[in-house]
């Protein structure tokens, strides 16, 4: 077991707020996550509780998964519940047919959302992310390539959510592996 002197992401986004998190410490973040995703998913093994709260940050601002009590192996017939908290709960979960990778990738996209716009997405019925009229509301810019792969983690279409691994190598991503923090605030883009 590693310590995470951060905390979890939960509580370094309430103390941060409302200036959200450097674009690089949240593509270390989200890498971390995505690594162990790729791990478990692997081995096929379904985390089945990917939350903000479940997310620990170490000294060098990397994501680790935590709460893996909830994990399970699963088989090409093994029938997968849906997340218990509704906000993480993919759109598909709402229907009969339920796979289980696509439910951890959802919720990553829900995290990333949270981390950029600052607060959980606005669901509408069938469970879709409802995008109306967040534009107008913000009032920092977003980084175009997390926003874009946001919305593709939030898809309620399958194809289009990527794996674990496709996230691990998109370009902000890898992007961050490399480049050193020359600025304080999220929006100081060059």
């Amino acid at each position: 077991m590693e310590w995470c002197e951060m905390g979890s992401l939960d509580d370094l986004l309430k103390s941060q707020h409302p200036i959200p998190l450097h674009r690089q410490y949240l593509a270390r973040i989200i890498c971390g996550i995505a690594t162990a995703l790729h791990f478990l998913h692997k081995q096929n093994i379904f985390h089945g509780s990917v939350y903000i709260d479940n997310i620990l940050i170490d000294h060098n601002m990397v994501g680790r998964l935590a709460g893996l009590s909830t994990c399970q192996m699963i088989s090409q017939n093994t029938i997968i519940k849906p997340y218990r908290i509704c906000s993480y709960r993919a759109p598909e979960t709402y229907g009969e047919k339920i796979q289980a990778f696509p439910q951890d990738m959802f919720a990553v996209g829900v995290i990333l959302y949270r981390c950029l716009i600052g607060y959980l997405p606005n669901r509408k019925k069938n469970g879709e992310v409802d995008y109306h009229g967040l534009k107008s509301s913000l009032h920092i810019p977003l980084d175009s390539e997390m926003w874009y792969t946001t919305q593709l983690l939030l898809s309620n279409k399958l194809d289009f959510r990527p794996t674990a691994g496709q996230l691990l190598y998109t370009d902000w991503i890898i992007r961050s592996k490399t480049e050193r923090i020359k600025r304080i605030f999220n929006w100081n883009f060059e």
